[in-house]
């Protein structure tokens, strides 16, 4: 596939953003050792960058809230409000960790080799909660400090699927370079902090079963079962992204939607976005698979 003669495949470049014959792309710049290279599309330009850098590329080019880009000195092309807007993180917490009753065998399978999906209410229609075993101690560094993790140790790392709160990004100004400002507002929403208090409980219900008590020695962190109050606490000291990011060029028809049902930018021709960005919400599970079929979609939209 890579000696197929429509395809160009380069590596070690960075995309700076695209250009644009008024409200059509046309195709997209980067940065090849030190020189910026321009290529242009002969139908259209397809973004594929993620839920971070796609919707930069957008702010970059001057595709996104208007005010935002003024103030950060980016000549507005299309006012396009929703972009960088509606971040949604899987939230996993680093903690639930255990010292083995006896040393475990060398780490395989990523680390981990199960993960089980709970719901956090029994009201609701799809879980909501991933534990994953890890085969180290995954600890944040404030857990870490309160509890530090034995050597050797591994985890039961419980996450949320089911997430409420949602944050943006945006930019701090016009170089290709700038750092971003991410503000994913983790457990923002009640909902969120709840379920996952309940997602340690459960994880303490799990550490109690024949399965993992033949495994543990002894708990580590926390070192015993904690109180409601201390679980919330220790939620809020070990609640982590997931690097799961969604939403960020959300697909919709409303005023904060970026792309539509064919994955093509509102006022923009010739330019789809085929990637996370355009979930709306995020899913319950690993955002993995619903990125291949949006990928898989774009392919046939494009061919058709």
């Amino acid at each position: 596939m890579r000696d197929h003669q429509r395809l160009t495949l380069l590596t070690g470049v960075q995309v700076v953003g695209l250009t644009l014959s008024g409200f059509r792309c046309t195709g997209v710049e980067y940065v090849q050792d030190g020189e910026v290279v321009a290529v242009t599309a002969a139908k259209e330009v397809v973004l594929t960058a993620g839920a971070v850098d796609t919707p930069r590329l957008l702010m970059l080019s001057g595709i996104g809230d208007a005010e935002h880009l003024r103030q950060v000195g980016v000549d507005v092309v299309h006012d396009l409000p929703g972009v960088g807007g509606n971040l949604y993180e899987h939230v996993i917490l680093s903690g639930l960790c255990f010292a083995p009753a006896e040393p475990l065998p060398p780490p395989n399978n990523n680390l981990e080799g199960a993960v089980a999906f709970w719901r956090s209410d029994a009201g609701l229609a799809t879980p909501d909660l991933v534990f994953v075993a890890v085969q180290i101690p995954l600890v944040s560094p404030e857990v870490g400090a309160a509890y530090p993790p034995p050597a050797g140790g591994f985890t039961l790392a419980p996450a949320l699927g089911g997430v409420r709160s949602s944050g943006r990004l945006a930019l701090t100004g016009p170089a290709p370079d700038a750092p971003l400002d991410i503000q994913p507002n983790m457990l923002a929403d009640p909902a969120d902090v709840e379920a996952l208090v309940r997602a340690v409980e459960i994880g303490f219900d799990l550490a109690g079963q024949p399965g993992f008590s033949k495994l543990i020695g002894s708990w580590a962190a926390p070192p015993r079962r904690l109180d409601r109050v201390a679980v919330e606490e220790f939620v809020r000291l070990s609640a982590t992204p997931f690097m799961h990011p969604v939403g960020t060029c959300a697909m919709g028809t409303g005023p904060a939607a970026v792309v539509d049902g064919d994955l093509r930018v509102h006022g923009v021709d010739g330019l789809r976005i085929a990637d996370a960005s355009v979930m709306p919400t995020t899913t319950s599970g690993f955002t993995h698979a619903a990125t291949v079929m949006i990928a898989e979609r774009a392919a046939e939209l494009l061919v058709g």
